[in-house]
């Protein structure tokens, strides 16, 4: 006896996961796929993790793109060694999900933001970069703090410090990949639940 009420029931909501799993994941590789440039321009104040981060994110979404249309396949199947087999896997992703998202909000907090701004007044105070200009051209900033020389008329600053500027959008980046990656594994984990009771009833019927 195969088609029994929860079963189907199951099926059909095994379907809707994969299609919204599937929709997400393109959502998570054109999110990579930005952020790959915007994470380019700072990329000398930021930690190797995050700075990956994006590839990361771009590699997994393809992944997971992957992964969606097997669950719409798994859908149709009565084949339990291949649910379990499935199921496994998406327990694997859902790690990489998770660990994607503690990455990135660990990068988005106060030691982050002062590892940043060290970083950016080391390299300000030793050298005249070039690289720093074209950062300061990016983001429409001046100096690290804003209160250098250069960067006040009197008592206040002109224009907002490029540590400042640039800590604020890289806090956006983790906020919305760490947001992105924790709505992902929570439709995964559905998903995972319906495979796998899918999969203990093939075995009770």
């Amino acid at each position: 006896m195969r088609f029994v009420p929860n079963e189907h029931s199951l099926r059909v909501a095994l379907l809707v996961f994969s299609i919204c799993f599937g929709v997400l994941s393109v959502c998570l590789v054109a999110l990579g796929v930005v952020y790959v440039d915007e994470l380019g321009w700072p990329r000398r104040y930021i930690g190797l993790d995050f700075l990956e981060l994006p590839t990361l994110i771009i590699i997994l979404g393809a992944v997971s793109l992957v992964l969606a249309v097997a669950g719409c396949i798994c859908a149709k199947s009565y084949n339990r060694p291949f649910f379990i087999f499935f199921g496994l896997i998406l327990c694997v992703i859902l790690c990489l999900e998770l660990t994607i998202a503690v990455i990135a909000f660990q990068n988005s907090g106060y030691t982050r933001r002062v590892r940043t701004e060290a970083l950016m007044e080391l390299e300000y105070s030793t050298t005249d970069s070039e690289y720093f200009h074209t950062i300061e051209e990016h983001y429409q900033c001046c100096g690290v703090s804003g209160r250098e020389p250069k960067c006040v008329e009197g008592d206040k600053p002109i224009i907002a410090g490029c540590a400042a500027v640039i800590n604020d959008a890289l806090d956006k980046v983790a906020h919305r990949v760490g947001i992105a990656a924790m709505v992902l594994s929570f439709i995964q984990g559905l998903e995972i639940s319906c495979v796998f009771s899918i999969s203990f009833l093939m075995n009770i019927y």
